[in-house]
């Protein structure tokens, strides 16, 4: 079973087409479980997962952070804080002042 700290600590090896989906039910955090699916299989998607991010997208989630903070590599602590509040908002996360 992967994790979303597993996911995150190999994005960059997860192919691009994929798609990051979680529990329905829950608080997301690192240890929340994820399922990869294709676009093709989404039509038939369990019930009681929710659609978190494309992994192309999360990869551009990541790099955003990471250039609007002079290039600084972010923790994985960081990306889960970057990937959650993208998916909340549809917006990436603002540098801290």
């Amino acid at each position: 079973m992967l994790t979303l700290e597993s996911v995150l600590r190999s994005i960059n090896e997860i192919d691009d087409e994929l798609i990051i989906y979680v529990p329905q039910a829950g608080h997301l955090s690192l240890t929340s479980n994820v399922e990869l699916l294709s676009l093709a299989s989404v039509e038939n998607v369990d019930p009681n997962l929710r659609y978190l991010l494309e992994v192309q997208l999360a990869k551009d989630v990541i790099e955003t952070w990471s250039e609007w903070r002079n290039g600084t590599v972010p923790t994985v602590e960081e990306m889960f804080a970057a990937i959650s509040y993208y998916a909340e908002w549809d917006s990436y996360i603002p540098v801290e002042s």
